[in-house]
């Protein structure tokens, strides 16, 4: 089985130059964990996730020289993992699942050059495995 037969392939993505707080709100209003970042010709410039927000967080919170509004001039490419594991759609699913053990990491963006295409998640994969 491939990955092009398990994907979501509705992928909400955001610019780079969004806030933040946006990016945050949107993850919040489509209940999901991270956002692949595009920009201006819509190729993949890299990945903002919950787990990065909480980093985020927590530094202004242990800070006591930072307020809320230095927050609110943070955009997501100051944020963004920039080198993002991707795979294709022809990408088994038993190599994504050893890429996302391999690399420590929650989801794959399936990509076909460097234009995004789905995402997958471990779960997604943990799904088709048990499936089969």
């Amino acid at each position: 089985m491939n990955v092009i037969e398990i994907m979501n392939t509705r992928v909400v993505t955001v610019s780079e130059n969004m806030p933040i707080l946006d990016a945050r709100n949107m993850m919040m209003e489509e209940d999901i964990t991270a956002l692949p970042v595009v920009d201006k010709t819509e190729c993949l410039a890299g990945i903002i996730t919950q787990s990065d927000l909480f980093t985020l967080e927590n530094l202004y919170l242990r800070n006591d020289s930072y307020t809320k509004d230095h927050i609110k001039g943070v955009k997501v490419k100051d944020v963004m993992t920039k080198n993002v594991i991707t795979i294709d759609s022809s990408t088994t699913v038993e190599a994504a699942a050893q890429t996302v053990l391999d690399n420590h990491i929650h989801r794959l963006i399936v990509t076909d050059g460097q234009k995004v295409n789905g995402i997958i998640s471990s779960t997604d994969i943990l799904k088709a495995v048990l499936d089969k």
